[in-house]
């Protein structure tokens, strides 16, 4: 009977949840997109994020 009863686990209410939960701020992970137009090379940002061209540096 002890083993039967490890094997169980008892489960929270919903109402039990959402007040474990309240004052806590949800974290969500959104994917972001930054995109840097300019004319000349930026050495700051190359470095820090890597840069992708497909044309020639324009003088």
């Amino acid at each position: 009977d002890a083993e039967d009863e490890e094997a169980f686990e008892v489960m929270k209410t919903p109402f039990e949840r959402a007040l474990e939960s309240e004052g806590k701020s949800k974290v969500r992970a959104m994917p972001v997109m930054s995109m840097y137009l300019s004319r000349v090379r930026i050495e700051g940002l190359r470095k820090a994020y890597g840069e992708q061209t497909n044309a020639k540096e324009v003088k």
